[in-house]
């Protein structure tokens, strides 16, 4: 009965976000899209019906409210022996709302393990159905009012006139005068 209703809470954050976020170099890695992790946790979160998007190509919509998010962070307990990883996804306040169990893999080659590991990993999606509701579009992006916030100087007349109107500094593109 636990579990269930865990299930049921978790499947109901979800449904409140319409996009997934992900970076396309996870923390812990060298390199962009290091063992193919980035587009492994993309492809899967778009299997499993979600609107996925890498953090530098965010839709206007996205990019206007944040909140419609959420974002996925790799999670690396790897040992010497073992590739241990898993997905916590996180709202635009920095608060986890989901995380899946960690996946497994005792492959060498770490191409393959990563792969495995996440798709173990993303295996406790199986039980969540995610259908987006709506509801982070109903909530108001803030708005900043800039009305009377600029305010009018008067100009004052010039008093100072200068007698010769001849410039300051005068050029002469010879070669004795320049340096």
């Amino acid at each position: 009965f636990f579990m269930v209703s865990l299930v049921g809470m978790a499947q109901e954050q979800l449904n409140d976000y319409k996009y997934i976020i992900v970076p396309k170099k996870f923390d812990g890695f060298k390199k962009v899209n290091q063992y193919q992790t980035s587009t492994l946790v993309k492809y899967l979160f778009t299997e499993e019906g979600f609107q996925t998007v890498y953090e530098d190509e965010l839709p206007n919509e996205l990019n206007n409210n944040r909140c419609l998010g959420l974002t996925a962070n790799l999670v690396d307990d790897s040992s010497m022996f073992s590739t241990k990883t898993g997905i916590v996804l996180e709202n635009c306040n920095g608060q986890e709302v989901f995380t899946t169990s960690i996946g497994k893999s005792k492959e060498k080659d770490y191409k393959l393990a990563y792969g495995e590991s996440l798709r173990n990993a993303f295996k406790s999606f199986n039980t969540i159905s995610y259908s987006y509701n709506g509801k982070a579009d109903k909530t108001e992006p803030v708005t900043v009012s800039m009305k009377n916030d600029v305010k009018q100087i008067e100009e004052k007349p010039q008093s100072y006139e200068p007698k010769n109107k001849q410039p300051m500094v005068q050029q002469e593109a010879t070669r004795e005068n320049q340096s």
